[in-house]
């Protein structure tokens, strides 16, 4: 594809391996994950299970798809994790921040058009006090530079 995405797979989750770009942070550089209070269920199966400790497998590598027909809005970004071993669960974990998906869009967007997906480390904590009624909630937190310093990275990485 060139140009920006106006279609992805809408679904939980599909069957379908993406060769992805996957991104680095500087120390330090970090992204929100928001709307994981909708994904409470699939999270806690990502990791194994949640307890007052934190999560049992905190840390996962997680894919940004745009979802322009989805219910967010057609700039929205969902933030899915992807199996690192087979049988692993995977599976939406939230979306970007509206503000967030407008910023990231034009990176993403770049990647997609030599066919790939854009990806970055995402860690996983356990929180109290959300309103869950006594259950732990589990926040996510991409690890993720600018998308000024992404563009810089593929400009070096990607041919002209």
């Amino acid at each position: 594809p060139s140009g920006p995405i106006t279609t992805w797979p809408v679904g939980e989750s599909f069957n379908s391996k993406f060769p992805a770009v996957l991104f680095l942070p500087k120390e330090g550089a970090t992204v929100e994950v928001s709307k994981v209070l909708d994904c409470q269920d699939t999270l806690e199966l990502i990791v194994g299970g949640r307890t007052l400790d934190g999560p049992q497998k905190p840390d996962r590598v997680a894919m940004l798809l745009p979802e322009p027909a989805g219910p967010y809005g057609p700039d929205a970004v969902r933030v899915v994790v992807i199996p690192t071993r087979r049988g692993n669960p995977w599976g939406k974990v939230g979306y970007l921040s509206r503000d967030d998906a407008l910023r990231y869009r034009p990176v993403i967007d770049r990647v997609a058009s030599i066919e790939k997906v854009t990806a970055c480390h995402l860690s996983l904590k356990v929180e109290l006090d959300h309103g869950l009624e006594d259950r732990p909630y589990i926040g996510a937190t991409l690890h993720l530079n600018t998308p000024a310093d992404l563009m810089l990275e593929l400009d070096k990485k990607l041919p002209a």
